[in-house]
């Protein structure tokens, strides 16, 4: 009996271990990439998704959807949603939350680089990247956004752009 404890046990802490090893693995992909998972407070959600100006009927594309949180209160306004998420544990549980959501008819969410990815019928672009792809990104987005469209940064600068509205952490900008 205490063996079939002790083995339990050690196949949980193994299994905790494989897990978080998983996960940083993927975080340390994604920040290669554009950025790691930084959860956002449902408040910093609801005022990214304010400044925006989300509409009914607009398609808002959210470039590294974490758990999809953004798509989920853009849908809730009335808009579609398109997310792309690197993190295959982000993905599925993003996944998750949508359809636990009701909204998984809404919102598509693509696992893959957002950097490879369709963005041109967006009316709006929410994205949360680190500092050195600022400029790779503008350069995407002003190369296939069509004029008018919004994008909002969650917490770093575009370098070179005019911001139309922000607050020291969100920053709008306009193509």
């Amino acid at each position: 009996m205490i063996i079939h404890i002790l083995f339990l046990i050690l196949y949980l802490i193994f299994t905790g271990f494989v897990f978080l090893g998983i996960f940083w693995f993927f975080t340390l992909a994604a920040m290669v990439s554009g950025a790691p998972y930084v959860p956002t407070s449902k408040s910093h959600v609801r005022e990214m998704v304010a400044l925006a100006g989300v509409r009914p009927g607009e398609l808002v594309i959210d470039l590294g959807s974490g758990d999809g949180r953004l798509l989920i209160e853009s849908v809730r306004l009335g808009a579609r949603g398109i997310g792309w998420e690197i993190n295959p544990l982000l993905y599925f549980w993003s996944k998750f939350k949508i359809k636990q959501a009701g909204f998984q008819d809404k919102i598509k969410i693509n696992y893959g680089s957002f950097w490879k990815a369709d963005i041109s019928r967006a009316d709006v672009i929410v994205l949360f990247l680190i500092t050195h792809k600022m400029k790779k990104m503008k350069n995407k987005l002003q190369t296939e956004l069509k004029p008018g469209t919004r994008v909002v940064s969650n917490g770093f600068k575009f370098p070179d752009w005019e911001i139309i509205n922000g607050n020291g952490a969100v920053y709008l900008y306009k193509i």
